[in-house]
């Protein structure tokens, strides 16, 4: 088999592997397939910051003035000034060799 046709047969298993099922085993040795995982992830922040959204919204607090501004303040900031501390910090770490 040359180089060229191990690479693709390897490609083609990570992608199955993305998504893939968790199978007994995988959770605890770590080798749970990405997207579920992604998933998880994300279905969790939705609705942790929907609590806080109501929260915000309808509960008298403390501080609930300065938490809505600062919210706001953030949601002014450009995608792209906002993904610099994060490019930087994957460029300090040597995850980007290519």
């Amino acid at each position: 088999m040359s180089r060229r046709q191990a690479g693709s047969a390897g490609s083609l298993e990570r992608l199955q592997n993305l998504s893939g099922g968790v199978a007994a085993g995988q959770l605890a040795a770590g080798r749970v397939p990405v997207l579920p995982r992604v998933g998880l992830a994300v279905g969790f922040q939705v609705s942790v910051r929907a609590l806080a959204g109501y929260a915000l919204a309808r509960f008298n607090f403390r501080g609930r003035q300065a938490i809505a501004q600062a919210v706001l303040a953030t949601r002014v900031i450009p995608l792209p000034l906002q993904a610099i501390p994060i490019f930087q910090a994957l460029k300090w770490g040597h995850p980007l060799q290519s």
